[in-house]
C-alpha cells in the first residue's frame, strides 16, 4: 500500500504521458469501413472533379457566339439527361435542351436557364428571352484537379471523407490501425447489468462508460474485463495483457485503501505519475509496461471521466498522429463557484456563444467525485485553479471545450 505521492500539474502530467509513442501499423481498409480511421498517407485526387465541362442549370447550351442579342428562337436539336453526351456540333441559333449536371456539348458555350425561355407552337423551336453575365458552366477541375491533395495524412475519417473518397471511385484507402485497448473495473462490490441487485454492492458503470469514450475517440477495445482485489492476480492479467494491447485502462484501485493496488502496481513499472493537483481525480496514476501505456482512473465515475478527457484522449490521439478535437480556451463564468481548494477543481459544465460570440460557462449538476448524473450533460470542463477563493459569475475561467 503507498502511503506518500507527490502531485504533479495537469500540464506535467500530460507531458509525460506524451513522451512515450508506440507505432501503429498501416492497413488498407474498404473506403466504406473506414469512417472513424485516420488516414496514414496523404491522399492526391486520381482524376479531376469534375472530369467534364458540367452544366450547373436545367435549361439549354448554346453556342457562345450566338449569346444575343435577344429575344430570338432556336432550333432544339438534341436533349441531354445526366450520364449522356451530345455528339454533335452545334450550329448557328441551335440549341440543346441540357440537365443540371449534364457534360455541356464541346461546342456549346452558354447555358440559358430555363426560365429565360420559353416555348413555340413548333416543338423543334425555344425562344430565348434573355441571358446572364456568367457562362453556367461548371469547368473540368473547379472542385479538384488530378493530383491536388485532397486529405492529409492524420485526418480522421469522416462521413463527408468517405463520400469524397467515392466521388473519385476509390474502393481502398490507407489508414492508421486503430489502438487496441483494455478496459478493467476493479472491486468485488461491483455487478454486471443483468445481475441481481445485491445487498452492500453496485453495478458497473465505469468499465461500459471508458468502452464507450474509447470508441469514441478512435480505439478498439479488444478486452473488458473485471479484476479481483488481490495483487498478485492484477499484475499476472496486467502483464498479459501489455503484450496483446496498445492501451490498459483501469477504474479503481488508486487510493490508500488496504486493498487498493493498482497504485503499488504503477511504481512497479516504468512510473510515470501517481498524484495529480486536480480535483476530483488526484490519485490518477500512470506508467509504462513495456510499450503499453498503463493508465489507472480513479473508481469514482465523476473523476474516472475527467481523467479520461484530460489525459488518455489526447494519448489516442498521439499514436494516431492526428489532432485531439478537445479544445483549450477561456470563457465566461455565468455562476458563482467559490468553493476553496488546494488543488485545481476541474468542473463538469456546459457552454454557449451569445449573438455577439462570446463564450460562456456554466457548471452543470454535482461536482463531486461519485456523481455520474452529469455526464450525459457535460459539453465542456471547466478549471478554477486551486488556491483561490473560486471565481465568481463574470469571472474568465479556463476550460477545455469537448
Amino acid at each position: 500500500m503507498i502511503k506518500a505521492r507527490q502531485a504533479i500539474k495537469i500540464e506535467e502530467a500530460r507531458d509525460r504521458l506524451l513522451q512515450f509513442d508506440k507505432p501503429l501499423d498501416q492497413i488498407d481498409i474498404p473506403v466504406d469501413d473506414s469512417i472513424g480511421f485516420v488516414v496514414a498517407e496523404d491522399q492526391y485526387a486520381p482524376v479531376s472533379i469534375p472530369s467534364f465541362r458540367r452544366s450547373l442549370y436545367d435549361g439549354y447550351a448554346i453556342r457562345k457566339e450566338d449569346d444575343g442579342p435577344f429575344p430570338k428562337e432556336f432550333t432544339v436539336v438534341g436533349n441531354v439527361p445526366c450520364g449522356f453526351v451530345f455528339p454533335g456540333e452545334l450550329g448557328e441559333r441551335e440549341a440543346v435542351r441540357i440537365m443540371t449536371g449534364a457534360k455541356v456539348p464541346d461546342s456549346a458555350g452558354k447555358i440559358i436557364m430555363l426560365e429565360q425561355t420559353e416555348t413555340t407552337e413548333n416543338p423543334q423551336k425555344v425562344r430565348i428571352l434573355d441571358t446572364h453575365e456568367t457562362d453556367n458552366i461548371n469547368p473540368i477541375g473547379s472542385d479538384f484537379r488530378k493530383e491536388d491533395k485532397i486529405l492529409s495524412k492524420g485526418e480522421k475519417i469522416n462521413s463527408g471523407t468517405i463520400s469524397l473518397f467515392k466521388a473519385f471511385g476509390m474502393e481502398t484507402i490507407s489508414v492508421y490501425r486503430k489502438p487496441k485497448a483494455a478496459v478493467l473495473s476493479t472491486g468485488s462490490e461491483l455487478l454486471s447489468a443483468g445481475e441481481a441487485l445485491q445487498d452492500g454492492k453496485i453495478y458497473d458503470s465505469n468499465k461500459p462508460l471508458l468502452e464507450q469514450l474509447l470508441r469514441e475517440h478512435g480505439s478498439e477495445v479488444t478486452y473488458s474485463g473485471q479484476l479481483a482485489d488481490e495483487k498478485e492476480s492484477i499484475e499476472k492479467e496486467l502483464t498479459q495483457l501489455a503484450e496483446e494491447v496498445d492501451l490498459i485502462v483501469t477504474t479503481g484501485g488508486v487510493s490508500v485503501g488496504d486493498f487498493d493496488f493498482m497504485a503499488d502496481i504503477v511504481l512497479d513499472n516504468t512510473f510515470l505519475f501517481n498524484k495529480i493537483q486536480m480535483r476530483p481525480g488526484s490519485p490518477t496514476s500512470a506508467a509504462m509496461l513495456g510499450d503499453t501505456l498503463l493508465m489507472a482512473l480513479s473508481g469514482n465515475p465523476g473523476a474516472c471521466y475527467i481523467g479520461f478527457q484530460l489525459f488518455i484522449r489526447s494519448y489516442i490521439s498521439q499514436l494516431l498522429k492526428t489532432t485531439d478535437t478537445m479544445i483549450e480556451t477561456k470563457a465566461v463564468l455565468e455562476k458563482d463557484y467559490l468553493k476553496q481548494s488546494s488543488f485545481d477543481r476541474i468542473l463538469r459544465g456546459q457552454y454557449r456563444f451569445d449573438a455577439n460570440g462570446q463564450l460562456y460557462v456554466t457548471p452543470v449538476g454535482s461536482d463531486q467525485s461519485s456523481s455520474l448524473g452529469n455526464l450525459h450533460q457535460t459539453t465542456c470542463l471547466i478549471n478554477i485553479p486551486g488556491h483561490s477563493n473560486g471565481h465568481k459569475r463574470g469571472d474568465t475561467v479556463q476550460i477545455w471545450l469537448l
